[in-house]
C-alpha cells in the first residue's frame, strides 16, 4: 500500500513513527516548511524524521505545490495531518482509495481552527479523531475516535500531550484496519456540530480588568506551543506563560504588581482578585517591580500622546521660525 503524508507538526511526526512501526514502508512525506516557523504552533521539521525512517521527502510552503508530485507517486491513501491550509479540490481525486484527516476534538463538536487552544480555554473533553476528508470543514465520516479528558489545570501544552497520547491509541486501532482495507466510516451527526473560529497571536493580549479566572483561561489557551498571552509595561512586551489564582487576602489597583517573591514570581491585580504569575519572559531585561502598572490605561496613554504631540508641534514651529530667519539673513547678505 502506497501512503502519502502531508503536514508539518507534532501529530504528523507521530503518524510517521506509527506507520513505520506497523510495517508500512511505501510512504512518502510532503513536509510544510514555512518562512517563519514561529508562526506555526507545534511545527516539526520532518526532513530528519523522513531520513531516519527511510521515507522520501518533499518540502512545500503552499499545499497546492504538492499536486504534481502526488500524482506521480500514485498513493492509495493520502493523510493530511496537522495542516491548516485548505486542500485543493483536485487533490481529493489523487489517492486511489481514501483521503484521511485528523482533528483533536470529539467531532462533530469543535470543527474548525485552533482546536488545542479552544480545548484549553473551554476545558471540554477532546478526542483524537481520524476521518475521511471531504470538501467541508472537518465534516467527513469518522474512522476512529479516541477521547481524552481535560481538567481545570490543563493548558495548551498539557492538552497537546494528551492529544498526542490519544492519537497513539487511535492509530493502533486505525492502521491495522488500513492494512486490511477494513475501515467502517461513521457519518457525523450534523445536528450536533459546533465550530471553532480562528485565533491569532494578538488574541493573547491580557485585559487585567477581566475576572481572574477568565485571564487564567486566556493564559492557558495561549501558552506553549502557542505564542503566549502577553501584556505591556511602557514600551516592553511581557509574555505570561503560567499563572494561578492567588488566595492571599491582598488587593490593589487593577493591573498593578502587588508583590514579588524571592523566586521571581509576582502578584498582579485583576478585576476580581490577584493572580500569581509563575512563568514569564520579556523582550529585554525587564523585571517586575512592586507598583508597576501592566497594560495601558487608555485615557492616560491618550493624554500622554497628545501632550507629546503638542510638544513636538511647538518644537516644529520653533524650527520653522528659525529656518525662516536663517533663510532671510542669507538672502539679505
Amino acid at each position: 500500500m502506497r501512503i502519502a503524508v502531508i503536514g508539518g507538526v507534532q501529530s504528523t511526526d507521530l503518524l510517521l513513527v506509527k506507520l513505520a512501526e506497523h510495517g508500512f514502508d511505501s510512504v512518502k512525506i510532503w513536509g510544510y516548511e514555512p518562512g517563519d516557523t514561529r508562526e506555526v504552533s507545534s511545527w516539526v521539521n520532518l526532513r530528519g524524521r523522513a531520513e531516519s525512517l527511510g521515507f522520501p521527502f518533499e518540502g512545500f510552503q503552499k499545499v497546492s505545490e504538492c499536486c504534481k508530485d502526488l500524482e506521480l507517486f500514485k498513493p492509495d491513501v493520502l493523510f493530511a495531518v496537522g495542516l491548516s491550509q485548505i486542500i485543493p479540490r483536485e487533490m481529493f481525486d489523487i489517492a486511489s482509495w481514501c483521503n484521511i484527516g485528523f482533528h483533536p476534538t470529539a467531532l462533530p463538536i469543535g470543527r474548525g481552527r485552533a482546536p488545542i487552544a479552544w480545548l484549553a480555554y473551554e476545558g471540554v473533553r477532546g478526542a483524537a479523531t481520524f476521518f475521511l476528508l471531504s470538501e467541508g470543514v472537518d465534516n467527513g465520516p469518522i474512522l476512529v475516535q479516541e477521547g481524552f479528558d481535560i481538567i481545570e489545570e490543563d493548558d495548551a501544552e498539557t492538552v497537546t500531550l494528551k492529544a498526542l497520547q490519544a492519537q497513539k491509541v487511535a492509530l493502533e486501532r486505525l492502521l491495522p484496519q488500513l492494512a486490511e482495507r477494513s475501515t467502517e466510516p461513521k457519518i457525523q451527526d450534523e445536528g450536533a456540530a459546533t465550530w471553532y473560529g480562528r485565533r491569532a497571536p494578538q488574541d493573547g493580549l491580557i485585559n487585567w480588568n477581566e475576572d481572574a479566572k477568565c485571564v487564567i483561561r486566556q493564559i492557558r489557551a495561549a501558552t506553549h506551543p502557542h505564542p503566549g498571552a502577553f501584556t505591556y509595561h511602557q514600551d516592553e512586551t511581557i509574555s505570561i506563560w503560567k499563572a494561578s489564582v492567588e488566595s492571599k487576602p491582598i488587593k490593589g489597583v487593577v493591573g498593578r504588581i502587588l508583590e514579588i517573591d524571592p523566586s521571581g514570581e509576582f502578584l498582579v491585580q485583576t478585576g476580581s482578585g490577584p493572580l500569581r504569575i509563575h512563568e514569564w519572559t520579556s523582550q529585554s531585561t525587564w523585571s517586575p517591580k512592586v507598583g508597576v502598572l501592566l497594560g495601558y490605561s487608555t485615557d492616560y496613554e491618550l493624554h500622554r500622546l497628545r501632550r507629546r504631540c503638542s510638544l513636538l508641534e511647538q518644537e516644529l514651529d520653533y524650527l520653522k521660525c528659525l529656518f525662516s530667519e536663517i533663510k532671510s539673513n542669507n538672502f539679505n547678505k
